[in-house]
């Protein structure tokens, strides 16, 4: 499978990832990431929460990342 990303260079992915960092960092609490492997090849995934409560699962659209 070819390889594909959104970013136009090198300094705008910086710069993206340098938000997105900051995005979470907002968070107060346990965020676990991992890479989780799928058919499609492998996916990060971010949890945050209390383990005891049901889960719930958001999508972002676009083809970016979980600031968005």
């Amino acid at each position: 499978m070819k390889q594909t990303t959104t970013f136009r260079s090198g300094t705008h992915k910086e710069r993206v990832m340098e938000q997105y960092d900051a995005a979470l960092a907002n968070f107060k609490g346990n965020i676990r990431q991992q890479a989780v492997p799928t058919s499609f090849g492998e996916t990060h995934v971010i949890s945050y929460g209390n383990e005891d409560y049901p889960k719930l699962i958001l999508l972002h659209g676009a083809n970016s990342n979980a600031a968005s």
